[in-house]
């Protein structure tokens, strides 16, 4: 133990070896806190929605894909099924799985998932998803040149490892999403600002559109908040420089909506016509007593927008 922690000591003295240091401590983290799920008859799908919904969409996904596959290499027919008289009385396939992350690319690995090692591979692309939400954390603090090595590791972990993210690991997989596109976000955002590439902006609000419409929407806002005061940092009051910077960043994302249509319209027009919204009194913005309550999720599981 002594000897991997002083090698990720050493190796933190170079920038460039950061993310073998993370991942050398982030294997060693889930070896000794959930190693035991692993050598056991446990796993990570917990008697709740993981089970009664995210697993199962997570083999089905699998299947789907894999048909698919079949259908372009094996019968050479470029078919994708778009409805399956399997759910309920029948439903198109998209709009059912929207809330489960299809468009997501840690979803695609269902198509490994045989039906023997589908726990373990829903397990694999979980942990996977909480690895690269650190990745995206010590990119962002990077390409800001943050250059104390050991400061950017302790708030990768603290980024990866709040009390939500590990309930979130055996009970919907699914809301581990924006913790791995918001630092690109961000990233992607100042990259458009400085007048750098922007296609890493582009890509991630595609991803990010076709994975989860709810998700998408809080990742945008907060986005969108966060532009607005950094615009006004580095133009102060010059208002043509403000709407020159904003209609650019607005233009790119219409760019990513439009590559993202296929998946992301059809959710978007099923998740506003669910009768489960009415039901469940949607609003844009939770209550006070809500937001009051959200600094406690650093240090505690709370519902904090009740």
């Amino acid at each position: 133990m002594t000897h991997v922690f002083n090698k990720v000591l050493d190796s933190t003295k170079k920038p460039k070896n950061i993310y073998f240091s993370y991942t050398l401590l982030f294997l060693l983290f889930i070896a000794v806190f959930f190693g035991w799920i692993f050598v056991s008859d446990y796993t990570f799908i917990s008697d709740n929605d993981n089970l009664a919904e995210h697993y199962k969409a997570f083999i089905y996904c699998g299947q789907y894909l894999r048909g698919i596959i079949r259908n372009i290499f094996v019968r050479h027919q470029f078919f994708i099924p778009q409805f399956d008289i399997n759910f309920g009385e029948g439903a198109d396939i998209i709009q059912t799985l929207c809330l489960y992350g299809i468009g997501d690319p840690f979803s695609y690995i269902s198509a490994f998932a045989t039906k023997k090692y589908s726990s373990i591979v829903f397990a694999f692309s979980t942990l996977l998803r909480l690895y690269f939400s650190g990745i995206a954390f010590i990119y962002m603090c990077r390409y800001f040149h943050h250059k104390k090595q050991l400061s950017i590791l302790a708030g990768a972990f603290c980024y990866c490892f709040v009390p939500y993210t590990t309930w979130q690991l055996t009970d919907q997989t699914c809301f581990l999403i924006p913790f791995y596109f918001f630092p690109l976000f961000i990233v992607g955002v100042n990259k458009i600002l400085n007048n750098e590439s922007p296609w890493l902006y582009v890509f991630t609000v595609f991803f990010a559109a076709t994975s989860h419409f709810y998700f998408f929407y809080m990742l945008a806002s907060l986005t969108v908040i966060y532009a607005v005061i950094k615009v006004f940092m580095i133009y102060g009051i010059n208002i043509k420089a403000v709407v020159f910077s904003g209609v650019k960043c607005v233009l790119y994302a219409m760019l990513s909506l439009s590559m993202a249509g296929l998946l992301f319209f059809p959710i978007t027009y099923t998740l506003l016509t669910d009768p489960r919204a009415s039901m469940s009194h949607l609003q844009l913005l939770g209550g006070l007593k809500g937001y009051v309550k959200m600094p406690m999720s650093f240090i505690a599981y709370i519902v904090p927008l009740m």
